[in-house]
């Protein structure tokens, strides 16, 4: 027997306002079973440091496939619902219009100026992370500034350890798809330790606001959190220790964000499975595509400049992403 709607709506609500807008990825008991797959990877690299590269690379795959990729997947009902768009011709061609000219701007920095187009990624990278991890503690925030400042602070960590800390892996791959080579900043590879360290330290310290403004068990487990990826990113190859973050964290988070939001907005109790099902048609044909590039750097001769390409593709897709999601963000209830 169906409920009733005020029924349902009594249920959202409850469930909503009792968690403080705590995003299903920082509940008991999935928060312990995310922390302990991402300790156990870690503690693998720890007493396993010689893993095949296929099998890192099978990892990465992996992660990206099921719910990275998928994850933006969803843009089109984030937009839906934060711009009032209908399932019409107009609409539809407003939202993909404007989503693939942002792409084509990006693209044509990139191809204009490589190195521009490698920072802009970088920036909004640092900010489109942060923001996904602790965009839920705003609500609890007065001040938007310091709010903002968490949000770089934890991109910052999110970014550098794994970038800056593992250059030896990461350099080549900027180098292919920048022009530039990190190795030629000196200080930055002479200190890259140190300069990992100081992230990590940075936003721990930032942190410390949070203290009287959300309850102790959630600082707890943000510095839980922070603590444990900023292992697994120190020990881990920075390819698997991004995918995992970029799997579960981040993308695994934004499913169930936006599962929370549109259920409130639309008093209803839609599962994880009924959003999830939306990405299958865009997440196919982003494999198409793939498989249709490996294909033709196949063919051309740099099939091992595959990954350098697929930094480009991610960073192009990132900009209009970010800004659609801060939207969402902006008008969340």
């Amino acid at each position: 027997m169906e409920k009733p709607k005020t029924y349902i709506n009594r249920q959202v609500l409850m469930h909503h306002s009792s968690n403080n807008n705590l995003p299903k990825s920082r509940q008991w008991p999935l928060f312990g079973y995310l922390i302990g797959m991402t300790a156990l990877v870690a503690i693998t690299y720890l007493y396993f440091v010689d893993i095949p590269v296929h099998i890192e690379l099978i990892f990465f795959a992996l992660f990206v496939v099921a719910t990275g990729i998928p994850h933006g997947a969803v843009d089109h009902i984030v937009a839906a619902d934060v711009y009032k768009l209908n399932q019409n011709y107009k609409d539809q061609l407003k939202f993909y219009g404007t989503y693939l000219i942002v792409m084509a701007c990006l693209g044509a920095l990139w191809i204009v100026s490589p190195i521009s187009g490698f920072v802009v990624f970088m920036i909004t990278s640092i900010y489109h992370f942060g923001q996904g991890d602790l965009n839920w503690v705003s609500s609890s925030l007065k001040s938007k500034t310091y709010l903002r400042a968490l949000f770089v602070s934890r991109g910052i960590v999110l970014i550098v350890i794994p970038v800056v800390y593992h250059w030896q892996v990461t350099a080549p791959i900027i180098e292919s798809a920048s022009g530039f080579d990190i190795t030629y900043i000196h200080w930055l590879v002479d200190h890259a330790l140190y300069i990992a360290v100081i992230a990590l330290l940075q936003h721990m310290m930032l942190m410390l606001g949070l203290i009287g403004k959300i309850k102790t068990r959630f600082i707890v487990q943000e510095y839980s959190l922070v603590i444990i990826l900023a292992f697994l990113f120190f020990i881990a190859n920075p390819l698997v220790s991004f995918a995992l973050y970029f799997g579960i964290w981040h993308s695994l988070n934004h499913f169930f964000e936006l599962r929370d939001h549109l259920s409130l907005k639309n008093n209803s109790t839609d599962s994880f499975f009924n959003l999830y099902k939306h990405t299958v048609p865009f997440t196919i044909i982003s494999l198409i595509g793939l498989v249709l590039l490996w294909y033709i750097l196949g063919a051309a001769g740099v099939k091992d400049q595959m990954i350098s390409v697929l930094f480009i593709l991610i960073s192009v897709l990132t900009l209009p992403h970010m800004l659609l999601i801060n939207q969402m963000y902006d008008k969340k209830i």
